[in-house]
């Protein structure tokens, strides 16, 4: 199965880069200011969207982006025991125009992937092309 392009991303901020060895820390952290950008009902109260700020890695400097965190879109990633394993939210990434999914994981890992192509990959993976038509 063809894999979706991810873009990874530091789990820590220059403010928490104290913590950068802290795995567990950071994850609590980053989950916590995930939930609450996605439970942020800015257009209700008609205010503008508060940014969430990541650190994307890039292989010639890391840069920092600000991000919109979709309402309602937190979901929790449980293994087979319903241990929470990591957490996914929609994003709006502004320089890209696009929706993608970050996908935060407990070992430390964190990423972004377009939202499209994951969903490609995954009816793929199910054995659909899209509604109607079934791969055989």
């Amino acid at each position: 199965m063809k894999t979706v392009p991810k873009t990874l991303v530091h789990m820590h901020l220059p403010q928490t880069a104290h913590l950068k060895d802290d795995v567990v820390k950071l994850y609590l952290l980053f989950r916590e200011r995930a939930l609450r950008k996605s439970r942020n009902k800015y257009v209700d109260k008609c205010e503008n969207p508060v940014l969430m700020i990541l650190n994307f890695n890039h292989p010639i400097f890391d840069a920092q982006v600000g991000v919109i965190v979709s309402h309602k879109s937190f979901k929790q990633i449980l293994n087979d025991k319903d241990e929470e394993i990591g957490f996914s939210v929609e994003i709006f990434v502004p320089f890209r125009q696009e929706v993608q999914v970050l996908t935060v994981y407990k070992i430390g890992k964190a990423f972004i992937e377009d939202k499209e192509e994951l969903e490609k990959a995954l009816q793929k993976k199910h054995g659909y092309r899209d509604k109607k038509t079934k791969i055989k």
